[in-house]
């Protein structure tokens, strides 16, 4: 039994099961019931027998045997798609299913001089594969008879090729169709007798789905038609009496004209345009020899001579799109049809063809899917007809016809666009550009086109159509509104690649490699203002390399060996997790005066210890780590910035800050973070907010008016307040990006098209649960730094350093390697999904004293709990009020009188929460009263007074049973803060930079 076999049986023993993913069903006795999705069901008509294996309507007569058939029905797909969902379905593996269907069987025989074929007749399967409707039971409406007597199609059981033609000595290879792969072959014989045609591989997998034979012969020129037309051909080539036809369509391949034509002779009514059914005219249908084949000038005369009107329609796609077009230029008389629009695009590609057409748009009744409708009421690209005298005559005039002028328009590449919740736009697009139009520039732009086209075809070269050109007011921009809009996807799978657009070609950017591609391949659109200006070439080796520690990837080898989901999995997890960043990766780079300037000012702006390596001293190890962590930090966040992926349950900002703690609260930074961000319009579309002077509060609604759906890639706030609060755009990173303008409604950008987000800061937000998971920090040392007297720092900025200012003075070999630099951190960024965060510690201490509100608070806490001080108050017990009694001697009188006990104990956990130790913890509590007021009770002078008790060590049966006859002491003066630095000492701080 093959798999196919196999799925079919299981699939017939398991119906009950099949029919009810699509149909809900009560068991009634040995059947089971339920409505049937084949017609309008109102009360249950379709029966499903486990023991026959069959199902079928009463009401409809659809049915048939096993689950298979119901599947086959249900979806209307072919028989490898059916047979892929079935097995889907049962859990069945289809591995060998699908190494049959990249080949057919084939085994050797002897050796024939001429192509051989065994026909074999028409399965349902073969024929709804070609387009064929279904009738109610399931079966085709077409026949194979047709097939053959009407396009010379017919069904393979196995053919014969010369040893020629497969490249073989000795011996000729025979194929063999099978359900799973269907052959059929296009036959056709010579004046002379001899027999050609063309293999219709249509699950092909390895090669073209096309082959012509004999070996050798191709009929790439030739036009390919419907019986009737084709003997029209015939005899008009030869000079003889021929039938002319109404409507001659031509097709991209044999498949679409099939369709056309049995789907156009099979309705024999269709709608005019005011709602009257009429009699539907004949279609004939014919095809090149070849799907690049360009229409001929004496093909296009012979298929003249025998259509009243001749139609175009290729496939949807750019490719068919702008070879339809090509041919509407060089023969305007010829009309071009469009199938809906959008039928391509909202697909991704799945839906672009004839065939396509009529599997999704099958209600041949319905107006705004009638085919032939489609068909009639399109027009050629003469966008002018001439004027006639009383007589009927010719006088020398024109007129130009507007909805030819809007068809000239779209053939040309000028459409309409809709952006997501803007204004009509006007677009001109080539191949992947697109390029926005002006309203002001769009009359002088068409009427351009029209007189280029006048003047490059002689034969329609007139002086007075140009004059008619040059006067004509049928064009502005408010006529051309009414243009063909077109659907523009911007969007391209991102999850395990990325693309750079430059001037010089489309780069595709991956894990692994840097690799240049066709616009074919790319299948998307780019606006023209968003390709990068430069010329760019792939440089073999990265700038730098990031990777695991030995380790981390020792502690990977042992998880990949356990068992999934197991205990000893998730404990080897966490511990990886939990793995500091200068433990867990490595950077592989040799930083030199020859490495690019942009690179290096990255890697000086992390350097934590940079005054200690002007001193001359060496790096221990572990600060040496430090500063690689906050460059692959860096370079981490930068491939997240440019990336067009985005996750929601991962959905992240980047947050740049300083990592020195600022005492200022007018924090002056000059530290590079802004450079940082700035040079990422070179390579993405970024909308920049200068935040210093913008008030939240009154331009909340409208800080993002400048952000554009399709456009705008990234958006940086740049320079936040204090008074900002980083927490209220947090929104903009995990959520849909609701835009607003004036005067305009609001637009909602969905969250995987929005843009990301980036914020540069002076200052620290709450470091709580929801800030940790939003933000990945990137900390900026002073390495870079305004003047600054008090420290004893001159002015130092990367043009100082590097004696040029960054990018801006870039030779194109430098630019090339910027953007190589730009590529190797989105390469980072798919190395790594996890966060790769800077050393926390920085970024916590800031938090901390940024919550402490004070620097006092901060200093007099250090103080109060030194493990060295003379009365150390750590793990003992101490009395609670008289510790809040000092803490208020260290604050303001104005802040002294306001200051709460719950405030200080929430500012004391935060303290012990930074240091690792634990307030109050909850084992030493003895009663219900304690627990539920957070502190500890005893007896003072006769009088209930409490106490706390902040624990650094393990808490040993000595201790707890010490702590509960423990007699509480007062607590001991803590001592003054140490001196101001002496001014020797400033001078010794300066002479350092």
């Amino acid at each position: 039994m093959t798999k196919v076999d196999e799925i079919k049986a299981l699939a017939a023993e398991r119906v009950v099961e099949i029919v009810g993913r699509y149909v809900p069903l009560k068991q009634k006795g040995k059947e089971h019931i339920g409505k049937c999705p084949f017609h309008d069901d109102h009360t249950p008509s379709l029966l499903v027998n486990p023991e026959k294996k069959l199902w079928h309507c009463f009401a409809c007569s659809a049915g048939g045997h096993g689950g298979f058939s119901f599947v086959e029905r249900m979806e209307k797909g072919d028989f490898l798609s059916t047979l892929r969902r079935v097995a889907d379905m049962l859990n069945v593996d289809l591995d060998e299913g699908r190494r049959i269907s990249l080949a057919a069987r084939q085994e050797q025989v002897e050796p024939v001089s001429e192509p051989q074929f065994e026909y074999k007749t028409w399965t349902d399967a073969e024929l709804i594969l070609m387009g064929s409707p279904r009738n109610d039971d399931g079966t085709a409406q077409w026949t194979g008879e047709e097939m053959e007597t009407l396009f010379n199609l017919y069904s393979v059981a196995h053919y014969t090729m010369p040893p020629s033609a497969t490249g073989k000595t000795g011996k000729s290879v025979r194929r063999y169709s099978s359900d799973i792969f269907p052959i059929f072959t296009y036959r056709y014989e010579d004046p002379d007798g001899r027999h050609w045609g063309r293999l219709y591989l249509p699950f092909n997998k390895r090669g073209s789905k096309f082959y012509y034979w004999p070996s050798g012969r191709s009929h790439t020129a030739d036009v390919y038609a419907d019986k009737h037309l084709a003997d029209a051909l015939e005899n008009a080539r030869k000079g003889r009496a021929h039938e002319k036809f109404a409507h001659v369509l031509i097709c991209s391949g044999g498949s679409d004209a099939i369709n056309a034509y049995k789907h156009c002779h099979q309705v024999k009514k269709s709608h005019s345009l005011d709602g009257e059914d009429v009699e539907k005219a004949a279609i004939h249908v014919c095809w090149l020899g070849s799907e690049s084949s360009h229409l001929s000038v004496e093909n296009y005369k012979l298929l003249n001579k025998v259509a009243g009107t001749l139609y175009i329609c290729y496939d949807q796609d750019e490719t068919g799109v702008n070879r339809m077009h090509a041919v509407a230029l060089q023969y305007i008389n010829i009309h071009v049809v469009y199938l809906p629009v959008g039928m391509n695009t909202s697909t991704e590609g799945r839906c672009k063809d004839i065939r396509d057409f009529f599997k999704s748009y099958t209600h041949a009744g319905d107006k705004g899917y009638d085919f032939a409708l489609w068909l009639y009421t399109s027009q050629s690209v003469k966008f002018w007809t001439p004027k006639r005298d009383k007589q009927g005559e010719p006088n020398g005039k024109f007129d130009l016809v507007t909805s030819a002028i809007k068809l000239f328009a779209n053939v040309n590449g000028i459409y309409t666009y809709a952006a997501p919740g803007g204004e009509l736009a006007f677009v001109e697009v080539a191949r992947n550009m697109v390029r926005l139009i002006k309203p002001a520039d769009i009359d002088p732009m068409i009427r351009g086109k029209m007189e280029q086209f006048v003047k490059s075809n002689t034969h329609h070269y007139n002086l007075e159509l140009l004059e008619t050109i040059n006067k004509t007011k049928l064009i502005t921009d408010r006529t051309m509104r009414l243009l063909n809009p077109i659907a523009l996807n911007f969007r391209y799978p991102a999850t395990d690649q990325d693309y750079f657009v430059f001037r010089n070609g489309i780069f595709r950017i991956t894990r692994k490699k840097i690799e240049k591609v066709t616009p074919a391949e790319a299948n998307f659109y780019v606006f023209e203002d968003k390709v990068i200006q430069h010329d760019f070439t792939p440089i073999d080796e990265p700038p730098f390399r990031v990777h695991y520690s030995a380790a981390c990837e020792n502690l990977m080898r042992i998880r990949r060996e356990a068992a999934h989901g197991s205990v000893e999995w998730d404990q080897l997890s966490r511990q990886i997790g939990n793995m500091p960043g200068v433990e867990k990766y490595c950077l592989e780079a040799d930083f030199d005066e020859n490495t690019l300037s942009y690179i290096r000012y990255i890697y000086n702006t992390g350097r934590t210890f940079w005054q200690k390596e002007k001193r001359g001293e060496r790096l221990t190890e572990q600060e040496q780590k430090e500063h690689d962590l906050n460059f692959i930090n860096k370079c981490w966040s930068l491939g997240h910035l440019l990336r067009k992926h985005k996750e929601e349950s991962k959905g992240i900002g980047i947050l740049a800050i300083e990592s020195e703690v600022l005492d200022s609260e007018d924090a002056d930074g000059r530290s590079g973070k802004s450079l940082f961000f700035k040079y990422m319009k070179l390579v993405r579309n970024v909308h920049h907010i200068g935040m210093r002077q913008v008030d939240v509060d009154r331009k909340s609604d409208t800080l993002l008016s400048g952000v554009r759906q399709d456009m705008t890639d990234l958006v940086v706030l740049d320079d936040l307040r204090r008074e900002h609060r980083a927490e209220y755009f947090f929104n903009y990173i995990t959520e849909d990006m609701d835009v607003r303008r004036l005067h305009c409604d609001p637009v909602s950008i969905p969250y995987k098209e929005s843009p990301k987000l980036a914020i540069t800061s002076n200052y620290c937000p709450k470091l709580d649960g929801s800030t940790r998971g939003r933000i990945n920090f990137v900390l900026f040392s002073d390495y870079y730094h305004a003047a600054t007297p008090e420290k004893g720092y001159h002015e130092y900025n990367p043009r100082m350093e590097f004696g040029h200012e960054l990018i801006d003075d870039y030779s194109p070999d430098e630019m090339n390697r910027f953007y190589n630099f730009m590529a190797a951190c989105i390469q980072l960024n798919m190395q790594f999904p996890e966060k790769i965060e800077p050393v926390m510690e920085h970024v916590e201490l800031r938090s901390l004293k940024d919550e402490l509100k004070t620097e006092a608070i901060y200093d007099w806490m250090e103080r109060t709990f030194s493990p060295a001080a003379s009365h150390c108050l750590l793990d003992v017990a101490v009395w609670r009020d008289e510790l809040f009694d000092e803490y208020k001697k260290c604050l303001g009188r104005e802040y002294r009188e306001r200051v709460t006990l719950k405030s200080f104990r929430t500012k004391l956990m935060k303290y012990c929460s930074h240091k690792g130790w634990l307030l109050n913890p909850n084992i030493l509590f003895r009663n219900p009263t304690e627990i539920k007021r957070g502190d500890y009770r005893k007896s003072r002078g006769g009088v209930d007074d409490h106490f706390w008790y902040i624990q650094t060590q393990e808490l040993t049966p000595e201790t707890k049973r010490a702590f509960a006859d423990l007699t509480v002491a007062p607590i001991p003066p803590v001592p003054p803060p140490p001196p101001l630095p002496t001014e020797r000492v400033t001078k010794k701080m300066m002479s350092v930079n």
